[in-house]
């Protein structure tokens, strides 16, 4: 008897032993990505996107009420990722309205809105400059 080649098996002792291939590599399937729901209903139940823009910021508006802007618009982010290879354009497109409504009508400073430019504000720069001009004279 040889030495076995990969896939054949023989039977020793009642048990049956098969030889693997070793040298065959296969490839890791990509893990899928996978969102927890905490809280279901959060965003209106289920058909959130079936809704219409003005019901949706209405929900939203409620939504930051209770939990807050940076989690609902986590939940936002978060049906964008899941959605990105099952949605269509047009339920993409609602998701992208949706967070730039969120980040216009709750956002602060760093959200990238034209509301809350920065921290520092005209009145702060005079004042700075004031101070600064009285204690060179």
């Amino acid at each position: 008897m040889g030495a076995l080649k990969a896939g054949q098996s023989i039977t020793l002792g009642g048990e049956r032993l098969t030889r693997s291939n070793p040298t065959r590599n296969y490839a890791k399937p990509k893990p899928k990505v996978r969102i927890k729901a905490t809280r279901p209903g959060k965003l209106g139940g289920a058909g959130y996107l079936t809704r219409t823009d003005a019901v949706r910021q209405k929900i939203l508006r409620s939504c930051v009420g209770k939990y807050g802007y940076r989690s609902c618009l986590g939940s936002i982010q978060a049906l964008e990722v899941w959605g990105k290879n099952t949605l269509s354009a047009t339920q993409k497109g609602k998701l992208v309205r949706d967070r730039m409504f969120l980040r216009k009508t709750f956002g602060g400073p760093g959200s990238g809105t034209k509301r809350n430019p920065s921290h520092t504000t005209k009145v702060e720069v005079l004042v700075f400059l004031n101070r600064s001009s009285k204690r060179t004279k």
